[in-house]
């Protein structure tokens, strides 16, 4: 994601729990909130429960990782 700040914004979606497009919207907006306490940890396994639930959204976000680390 291009822009973090947006993150709490995320957290502010009503959650649709039967889609799994919702679920692995809300996990990375709690994922953006996490990057900054620096827990690699559970960042690992918030991300592969984002990969799990969406590919497409996990790949577009690990896209915005590696241009940031470049």
């Amino acid at each position: 994601m291009a822009k973090p700040a947006l993150a709490g914004r995320l957290g502010e979606a009503r959650v649709q729990r039967d889609q799994a497009a919702s679920r692995a919207t809300a996990l990375l907006g709690e994922i953006l909130r996490r990057e900054h306490e620096g827990d690699q940890h559970e960042l690992v396994s918030l991300r592969q429960e984002l990969s799990r639930l969406h590919a497409g959204l996990f790949d577009a976000y690990m896209a915005t990782r590696k241009e940031q680390h470049r």
